[in-house]
């Protein structure tokens, strides 16, 4: 990957940063990033209790030894961060070691700090993720490992099933029907809705969540849509309709957020825009690598299908296990396209596709249109700064729309720290309503370029 550094961000806005005390990156750095570390070090812990329990001697040896080399580095970096001591570069042989060790290397000039709090949130947050699977990286025994699926994204697709079960009924009751124009806007709406608020769904926030309760707030019915409607402060749905009901057969581009129950609704979309007739093909965008915690990998998409067939069997939905076998075909048949690209995984802002990956960029800008799933996706848009919430959505995103030539949505339900293209007064009347609105998940934004 080429090195690029971050774009400077026009004069007088400064990126979000944990040294502001009052702010959300604060609490990240401070209580939520340690947990998740924490959490990741447990895991660890009970893998190494089963290995004493179910395999032999010399297998212990090894991978035992590979599990406490890893634990104690996991629990340095915790320890460093808290303390706010200065980041440090990624040591392990990867390809995208030397673009992170550059980057670390210039955070000081560029932003005038390089600690875990003084240097940008986004930044040290991707960081950190990048810092777990070097963990991984070095051993020989865990390289494969994902250190947050055990405990945090397979108990979380279990406590969805409900929602799965009721939102893969309602994607077979639109394909029973015939789909006028008209009928396709409507359950293209309603697919698209259902893929915005699968964004609640996201363990990296949510990191005191019980599982077996995660169904009672997701999205899965058009009752439950009219309900949170209300919720999307910006809403340029219509525009979004228009473009893609006049596609016609190209390829829709999803850059995926969360595994679980919002891949599932992501799916559901890919699939309404295939059986639809929108698309021709789907291209999904994965991590190479476990990210943000729940972020869906080409594991976790291989996981899903089995996983949906499994609990369709279990719960005897023969409806779920045929959308299960029909996901499975359509990789097969090459009408979705699973695509991975280092870019996911680094700190850039979209504003550096051009030099820190040129083919990516070329990729999307062949596409008839792209979604961007999640808020971290959001984050890199408009990049991580303190815009006023007024700021036209097409400055803050600036160089975005010239590096990208294809039309595009932002589907983003909001945890952190900015949000931009809300009118004049409504930030008063959100904080009159939740102080948290920023970053509680509870309020949604469908926001397009290019439409």
């Amino acid at each position: 990957m080429a090195q690029d550094k971050q774009h400077p961000l026009p004069d007088g806005i400064l990126p979000l940063r944990g040294s502001v005390t009052t702010s959300f990156a604060y609490t990240t750095i401070k209580d939520r990033m340690p947990v998740i570390l924490t959490k990741a070090i447990d895991t660890l812990t009970r893998h190494l209790h089963d290995l004493h329990l179910d395999e032999g001697p010399a297998a212990q040896s090894a991978k035992t030894a590979e599990a406490k080399e890893c634990i104690s580095t996991l629990s340095k970096l915790k320890y460093e961060m808290i303390r706010d001591r200065r980041v440090t570069y990624v040591v392990d042989n990867e390809s995208d070691a030397e673009t992170w060790n550059f980057l670390v290397d210039g955070l000081k000039e560029s932003w005038g700090g390089d600690t875990w709090f003084s240097a940008p949130w986004l930044f040290v947050e991707c960081l950190m993720y990048r810092k777990i699977q070097e963990v991984f990286n070095k051993t020989e025994n865990w390289k494969n490992f994902d250190v947050f699926a055990p405990q945090q994204k397979e108990p979380a697709f279990n406590g969805s099933v409900k929602s799965m079960i009721e939102l893969s009924k309602h994607l077979a009751n639109v394909e029973s029907k015939m789909l006028e124009r008209e009928g396709r806007s409507l359950a293209l709406r309603e697919f698209i809705q259902f893929s915005l608020w699968g964004n609640q769904t996201d363990l990296s926030l949510l990191i005191n969540v019980n599982h077996a309760d995660m169904h009672k707030s997701q999205a899965s019915s058009a009752q439950n849509l009219s309900e949170f409607e209300k919720n999307i402060i910006v809403n340029d749905m219509d525009a979004v309709l228009e473009k893609l009901l006049n596609i016609d057969g190209g390829r829709i581009d999803i850059v995926l957020d969360n595994a679980g129950f919002e891949l599932v609704a992501d799916l559901c979309l890919a699939d309404f825009l295939i059986s639809s007739g929108i698309a021709k093909t789907v291209m999904l965008h994965a991590k190479k690598f476990p990210w943000f915690v729940s972020d869906t990998t080409p594991r976790d998409l291989e996981w899903t299908f089995a996983a949906v067939e499994k609990k369709a069997v279990e719960v005897g939905d023969e409806g779920l296990k045929a959308r299960a076998a029909r996901w499975t075909g359509l990789v097969k048949e090459g009408k979705w396209i699973v695509k991975v690209d280092d870019f996911w995984t680094t700190p850039y802002s979209f504003w550096n596709l051009p030099t820190a990956a040129p083919e990516l960029r070329s990729s999307l800008n062949e596409s008839s249109f792209v979604i961007y799933k999640g808020d971290l996706n959001y984050r890199k848009l408009v990049y991580d700064a303190e815009w006023s919430t007024t700021t036209p959505f097409a400055t803050a995103i600036g160089p975005v729309a010239e590096t990208i030539k294809a039309p595009f949505v932002a589907l983003r339900t909001c945890k952190s720290d900015v949000a931009v293209g809300l009118k004049e007064g409504q930030e008063g009347d959100l904080k009159g309503r939740d102080s948290d609105w920023m970053v509680s998940g509870k309020y949604g934004m469908v926001q397009s370029f290019g439409c």
